[in-house]
């Protein structure tokens, strides 16, 4: 299996943008014998029908979302720019496909999924490529554990499609260059790609040494730590003040649930009325809580560590790098140096796609070093094969 990637900023004149993709991928020569394809846009070539094109003009299924930049090989850092990888091989195979609305009932639409995507497959399926929208209403947990049950536990990778400016607006995601804010799009690989997956948030030396008890949630809500409101214990520790989180995006928890799996990362949507805190994810009660903090210096270290992991795998197919959003925003006006970190240390060595997400899912070790597939957030994950 190998990638390959393109790029356009061409946003008002779709075929011009269709013509500028398809020959950096020149499928002509570069194709074989399986395919799929993956796009990453700013919601602005929806708008215009440029992802549309795009989606419409590759000779093969695809799927896509909104995110707040991506990148490939030899692309500049820019919000407003359509990325598109193709994964291509002899030796695999690749589904691609589309839920329901996932106001449906999520247990039946997900076996219906899983029995469509393995009818038409000759080889054992290897792993879930996963784009999901931002609903109120589905737990991307849930998704992931129904997923994870039905499969027998196949590596599930991918993103939580993201708009955001000085709030969220329009996150979707693409199948066949069409959008939608409902629906989960799925690619199933199938034969053995040597995949290696890996996942990072903040060092441990950026953790306070001070551990919390969340003593009273529900869902992604925080309600009381230790005891008190979650938002009066920040106010105790300098955290917030006078109901107010400064900065929260760069204020990630590590949640440790004491049950084997790894631990979840958090970050900090909102603080309600009553002081409790909104979670991009769900968290534990009881559960330990160790906050961190990132910044730019923090954002390139382990952005280079990812990279450094890619050089000494081996690994020459490609690479999918996703970063959360909230690292962007933490970078602020320095908001092109993670890309840039990543492009000049890739270079032209291993095609690459970059991008920015919502909320992350990847197969991480738990305790006992199984590969258990979650949902993190203020992480940096990848998959190199």
């Amino acid at each position: 299996m190998k990638m390959l990637t393109a790029y356009t900023y061409e946003v008002d004149d779709p075929q011009l943008a269709v013509e500028e993709i398809m020959e950096q991928l020149n499928l002509e020569e570069n194709a074989l014998k399986n395919s799929v394809g993956i796009i990453n846009c700013h919601v602005d070539f929806i708008k215009e029908g440029v992802a549309k094109a795009v989606g419409q003009s590759l000779p093969f299924d695809s799927i896509g979302m909104t995110t707040q930049s991506s990148a490939t090989p030899g692309s500049d850092y820019d919000p407003v720019i359509l990325t598109v990888a193709v994964l291509t091989g002899d030796d695999v195979e690749f589904v691609a496909g589309m839920s329901p609305s996932l106001h449906d009932p999520a247990p039946t639409l997900l076996e219906d999924i899983y029995t469509n995507f393995t009818a038409p497959l000759t080889k054992k399926p290897s792993m879930f490529f996963v784009y999901a929208p931002v609903m109120v209403s589905v737990v991307g947990e849930d998704l992931l554990a129904y997923m994870d049950s039905l499969s027998g536990s196949l590596p599930i990778f991918g993103s939580v499609a993201i708009d955001f400016t000085d709030q969220m607006r329009e996150p979707l995601v693409l199948f066949n260059g069409e959008s939608y804010d409902d629906r989960l799009v799925v690619i199933l690989l199938a034969g053995s790609p040597n995949l290696r997956f890996s996942a990072i948030a903040v060092s441990e030396d950026r953790f306070l040494e001070q551990k919390a008890i969340i003593t009273k949630c529900e869902g992604n809500v925080i309600q009381e730590i230790n005891e008190v409101s979650a938002v009066k214990y920040l106010e105790s520790i300098g955290l917030a003040r006078d109901g107010r989180i400064d900065g929260s995006f760069s204020i990630p928890f590590a949640i440790d649930a004491h049950d084997g799996k790894p631990l979840a990362v958090r970050n900090i949507f909102e603080v309600t009325p009553e002081g409790y805190i909104e979670c991009g994810g769900n968290v534990t009660q009881n559960a330990t809580l160790s906050i961190g903090s990132m910044d730019v210096d923090e954002i390139i270290k382990t952005a280079n560590q990812m990279v450094q992991e890619v050089k000494d795998s081996g690994k020459q197919g490609g690479v999918f790098f996703i970063s959360c959003a909230t690292r962007s925003f933490t970078l602020g006006f320095n908001a092109d140096v993670e890309i840039a970190a990543i492009q000049e240390r890739m270079k032209d060595s291993i095609p690459f796609l970059f991008s920015y997400s919502g909320g992350e899912m990847c197969p991480i070790p738990d305790n006992s070093g199984k590969l258990v597939s979650s949902l993190q957030n203020s992480s940096f994950i990848m998959c190199v094969f």
